[in-house]
């Protein structure tokens, strides 16, 4: 006789002793199982959590830009919304790369350079955005 344990209890099984045991495991739920608003929600969760690493007032602005941004896009044409989740996702993984999403030891410097193109796209067709969203913040 063998001793085994199983949960909280144990029992004297004979030596070879077969267990018949099933094994239930959920199906792994891969994004190509997902229908669009399951993405949408996933990528908008995964963004907040991971401003969760960041320091509180990147935080604040962080979470405050993602729910615009995602209720800005609610109504968006297939074309945007395949441009604004890919960028979206490109976003969350550089973030969960730049806080470490397996410890603060793996984390990186917060931030990355502008390249010169992203900053004058940036002037031309973000920042007076950008300006009006920090306006309207400061007002409420």
């Amino acid at each position: 006789y063998q001793r085994r344990v199983h949960g909280d209890t144990c029992g004297d099984l004979p030596v070879g002793t077969k267990l018949n045991l099933k094994i239930i495991s959920a199906p792994k739920m891969s994004l190509g199982g997902m229908n669009h608003v399951q993405k949408v929600r996933l990528l908008y969760k995964s963004c907040l959590k991971l401003h969760r690493g960041l320091p509180i007032h990147m935080k604040a602005i962080g979470d405050t830009y993602v729910k615009d941004e995602f209720r800005r896009h609610k109504k968006a044409d297939p074309q945007q919304t395949q441009i604004f989740m890919e960028a979206w996702a490109k976003y969350a993984i550089q973030i969960s790369k730049q806080v470490g999403l397996k410890g603060p030891l793996t984390a990186k410097k917060l931030g990355e350079d502008l390249k010169v193109d992203d900053l004058d796209h940036l002037v031309k067709n973000s920042l007076p955005n950008y300006m009006s969203f920090t306006l309207k913040q400061r007002s409420q």
